[in-house]
């Protein structure tokens, strides 16, 4: 069909359920600068740190399965 990736955004449930049956090769994790206290929390990230930049006070880390 000529599909080459697949973005999937989603709320800790769905997330959870891709990285638990394994079902994703590559990962991109934004942090910002704030932490929030308290509501879900996200999923753990898994496989190897491919990559992180840093910019504007903000990381973007790559991991790869």
């Amino acid at each position: 069909r000529g599909i080459q990736s697949l973005l999937i955004e989603g709320g800790a449930t769905v997330l959870g359920h891709f990285i638990s049956t394994g079902l994703w090769d590559e990962m991109r994790i934004f942090r910002g600068k704030l932490s929030f206290n308290g509501g879900v929390r996200a999923p753990r990230q898994q496989g190897r740190l491919f990559s992180a930049a840093n910019f504007s006070g903000s990381t973007l880390a790559v991991y790869l399965k």
